[in-house]
């Protein structure tokens, strides 16, 4: 009976509101993508480079423009430790549960994710197609010696990774 009437409110339930004139949907960003320069070989946009190269000094300010990444970043790490724990049969209470994967984190920034990764164990590599991350994330790699230890950073592409055979867990 539950279900039934359920099912009812969902016929009587208005539609679902189209986005507002003039605002661009997934379709129009997706179509303009398709007819943009971008190379496709490459998962590198040139713009978002520029942009995110622009911002480099700002990864580690907690009030900045990244102040939202700083803010997911627990959730987003208890999540891939459950998430790695559970397939790698590991066990999640440890202080260190990542212990002997090797990770890749790709277009890192300044590494908050990877510094992270790295507190929990693992040895992860960093990869950003900027330059000015890369050196962001390594200097500040550096003032925590187990983060040092455990992280490298490159300035380079997924696509690069991929030619050089690199393997990750």
């Amino acid at each position: 009976r539950g279900l039934v009437e359920a099912r009812r409110q969902q016929a009587l339930a208005p539609p679902a509101r189209p986005f507002a004139s003039g605002s661009p949907t997934w379709l129009d960003k997706a179509e303009d993508l398709a007819s943009s320069s971008m190379d496709f070989d490459s998962s590198v946009d040139p713009k978002e480079t520029e942009k995110f190269g622009a911002l480099a000094e700002e990864w580690w300010r907690p009030d900045g423009p990244f102040s939202m990444l700083h803010s997911m970043n627990p959730i987003r790490c208890r999540f891939i430790r459950q998430s790695l724990c559970a397939h790698f049969r590991l066990d999640p209470q440890q202080p260190e549960p990542l212990k002997g994967l090797r990770l890749v984190d790709v277009g890192c920034g300044g590494g908050l994710l990877t510094e992270s990764l790295a507190r929990m164990g693992a040895q992860v590599t960093g990869i950003d197609a900027t330059e000015r991350n890369i050196r962001v994330a390594r200097l500040h790699a550096a003032s925590d010696p187990l983060v040092a230890e455990r992280v490298e950073y490159r300035t380079t592409t997924v696509e690069d990774m991929v030619a050089e055979g690199t393997e990750f867990d």
